[in-house]
């Protein structure tokens, strides 16, 4: 069983997007599992520099649909993205200093954040760009 699952619940009803979302799971999934196979170093941080880069590409991805369509909650909606990439980048700063290591902590927090901001957040938008029903 994968540390995080993607369940229908997390579509927000366009492919691209979904097909975004579920990277996301995926690189988090990558990344404990080389936690859990005792990867470490130069090979461990290259799954946190692969997190933070394609988490940076997708948020710019809905940023731009943001601008696009209109979307009336767009500044929380983005510094709820820049909060999560200061954190990722402070993070990967520390490991790589040798001051952090990959955790379960850190894990688990990486996943709340992305299923909360999926289901919560993102569906809020969805609801808006893309007419699916939020709940």
């Amino acid at each position: 069983m994968a540390f995080v699952e993607w369940t229908p619940e997390l579509s927000v009803g366009n492919e691209e997007i979904d097909a975004q979302h579920r990277r996301l799971v995926d690189l988090v999934n990558q990344l404990h599992e080389a936690m859990v196979e005792g990867v470490v170093g130069e090979k461990l941080g290259h799954f946190l520099v692969e997190l933070v880069e394609y988490t940076k590409y997708h948020f710019s991805t809905e940023e731009r649909l943001f601008e696009e369509r209109g979307y009336p909650a767009r500044d929380e909606h983005v510094a709820e993205h820049q909060d999560f990439v200061a954190r990722l980048l402070e993070f990967m700063e520390a490991y790589n200093e040798g001051n952090a290591a990959i955790s379960v902590g850190m894990l688990q927090y990486l996943r709340e954040w992305i299923l909360h901001h999926i289901r919560e957040v993102d569906r809020q938008y969805a609801a808006f760009l893309f007419g699916v029903p939020v709940g």
